[in-house]
């Protein structure tokens, strides 16, 4: 845990041994012409030990309950982005560690002779001179590793996960407190987070009950909850979709229903236009005006969402679909407005033939009804 300290004329962030019986800090001195955040302080209590400064800034600092500290800069190199500098009680420097990635926390174990440091997704072990691994290991997915230490009692590593708590993992990486922790993140993440959790466990679920489908449809309810908002990746209907299958395996079937009414509902402008488009000539064949009509609403719903409208391919396919749906009910003036929009929005939609035709039996259609009315003599009809 790292906090502000002022001693004197230097200002820094402090890191405390576990014990709290020494601190490391690192920062300024303010009557110095120096504002770089390279000088470091080591305290006994309240007395300052020793002090000194780098070359390079200094990121981040580490003690234990023996006074040996650690100090982080940036390596700033094609191989390495991390060094981790390792001093005695006394000042004297016993050893380098590089890291290829930026570090997310580092302490150090075993009286200085290693350190346990974290980045991305992966845990080590490291001996400090000379550098090897020891063990290492990745924490799961969604689970950011902040803090850490081994137990020397029982051999295990326990890592914090922010501020829910510390957590056993094995040095093997088998997380001893899966099932404590997982409540505990679910309780706080967000509904994209939390649905991809149990999407995640559904998918690798082995022997799950009725009940444990229905538990996994509440959390869903509850990612739905907190909010899920249509992006590139996900979308709400995929969501409701994922929530109907979980209730059939839980024999839910009025959850199933509605979860089925909301994926309808919530299908997005462009979804809408492939669904349509996909059940087009089964739609048509029904001769099911009912079906029809309920269609060209769902066309509507997605004409007036966002975004659609910049997207010509959809765009005039909505119109297409429009025009194919009015032709089914008869109203042929309509169907036409459809296909002339479609071909404006986009030339290669696909409906010109269908257009072409259906304007000629209109043509051909008001001449018929002139003929076989009472023509005067001497009038012209053009067709």
């Amino acid at each position: 845990m790292s906090d502000q300290i002022h001693v004197g004329e230097f200002c820094g962030t402090a890191s405390r041994s576990p014990s709290a019986q020494y601190t490391v800090a690192h920062g300024i001195y303010l009557d110095r012409n120096d504002t770089e955040d390279k000088h470091f302080i080591l305290m006994d209590g309240e007395r300052v030990i020793h002090q000194g400064r780098l070359r390079q800034r200094i990121e981040s600092a580490s003690v234990d309950d023996e006074g040996h500290f650690c100090l982080e800069q940036s390596a700033a190199s094609e191989i390495a982005k991390t060094r981790l500098l390792f001093f005695d009680r006394d000042g004297a420097q016993y050893g380098t560690v590089y890291a290829p990635d930026y570090v997310t926390f580092f302490r150090l174990q075993d009286q200085g002779r290693s350190v346990l440091l974290s980045y991305g997704q992966k845990l080590f072990l490291l001996s400090v001179s000379p550098t090897r691994v020891i063990f290492s290991f990745e924490v799961p997915p969604r689970f950011y590793a902040t803090d850490g230490y081994l137990d020397q009692t029982t051999d295990d590593v326990l890592v914090a996960d922010g501020d829910r708590g510390l957590f056993r993992f094995s040095r093997s990486g088998e997380f001893c407190d899966h099932t404590q922790w997982l409540p505990t993140f679910m309780a706080s993440c967000d509904g994209p987070t939390l649905y991809s959790t149990i999407r995640d466990l559904s998918d690798k679920a082995q022997g799950w009950t009725p009940d444990d489908y229905r538990n996994a449809a509440g959390w869903i309810r509850e990612a739905l909850r907190r909010g899920i908002d249509d992006t590139f990746h996900l979308s709400r209907s995929d969501v409701y979709a994922f929530l109907a299958a979980l209730c059939t395996a839980a024999g839910d079937e009025d959850g199933h229903a509605e979860a089925l009414d909301k994926q309808d509902d919530s299908l997005d402008g462009f979804r809408l236009v492939d669904s349509t488009d996909e059940r087009i000539k089964a739609i048509l064949a029904s001769q099911d005006s009912v079906a029809i009509v309920a269609e060209l609403r769902r066309l509507d719903r997605a004409e007036a969402y966002p975004r659609l409208s910049t997207y010509p391919n959809y765009f005039g396919r909505l119109y297409k679909l429009r025009g194919e749906l009015y032709l089914a009910l008869g109203e042929s003036d309509r169907a036409i407005d459809a296909f002339r929009r479609a071909i404006q929005i986009n030339p290669k939609v696909g409906c010109k033939r269908q257009l072409d035709k259906l304007a000629k039996f209109k043509r051909g259609q008001v001449v018929s009804i002139i003929i076989d009315g009472a023509i005067p003599k001497g009038s012209h009809v053009e067709s």
